[in-house]
């Protein structure tokens, strides 16, 4: 990537702020957990150590408005039969998508294959300005809403009872009152 590494952001930011050091366009993290550690305990470490990361880099003033990009491997599924290798990075995700939504522009979020090729995609996918990426053999995805088709009702489809119970959990919100209205009203 011709990029230059550095052991922390604090290194980082006292070589910008001596000269020695461009403003960088982009910052690249990868939280790792180590390995044969438990899942839930990988998971608590990588998500500390991305909370610190994350915290770290909202109060660095030296680095502007350069986003922090943080790269995980195998945390998000792109095809619904693709597994989740790494369940600490998902935690990751569920992390910086919070930070994301209060920090917009400040956070990138990209998961690949470990791949050479979908590391040499990685600033073709920065440069997309989108927030999370997944990159699988070089080929760069996005998460998009889509229409899944809808099979018409069948004559023999069972419907509820009339005469039935149901039971509507957390019908005291907004949603839930209108679920329970329309069952009331249409069922």
């Amino acid at each position: 990537l011709g990029a230059t590494a550095y052991g922390d952001l604090g290194t980082l930011a006292d070589a910008v702020a001596a000269g020695t050091a461009p403003a960088p366009e982009y910052v690249v993290v990868s939280p790792s957990a180590e390995t044969g550690e438990r899942v839930a305990r990988a998971a608590h470490r990588a998500a500390a150590a991305a909370l610190d990361a994350v915290q770290r880099w909202l109060e660095e003033e030296r680095f502007g408005d350069a986003p922090l990009v943080v790269v995980t491997r195998g945390a998000v599924a792109v095809e619904a039969a693709e597994p989740v290798a790494d369940l600490a990075g998902a935690a990751v995700w569920g992390l910086l998508r919070s930070a994301q939504s209060e920090n917009p522009g400040r956070f990138v979020l990209v998961d690949t294959d470990g791949r050479d090729e979908s590391l040499r995609a990685l600033p073709a996918a920065l440069a997309s300005d989108e927030p999370q990426v997944a990159i699988r053999a070089g080929a760069v995805s996005v998460p998009r809403l889509a229409r899944v088709a809808v099979e018409p009702e069948r004559d023999d489809a069972r419907g509820l009872d009339p005469e039935g119970t149901v039971l509507v959990t957390g019908a005291s919100g907004s949603l839930g009152g209108l679920v329970a209205r329309h069952l009331v009203a249409e069922r």
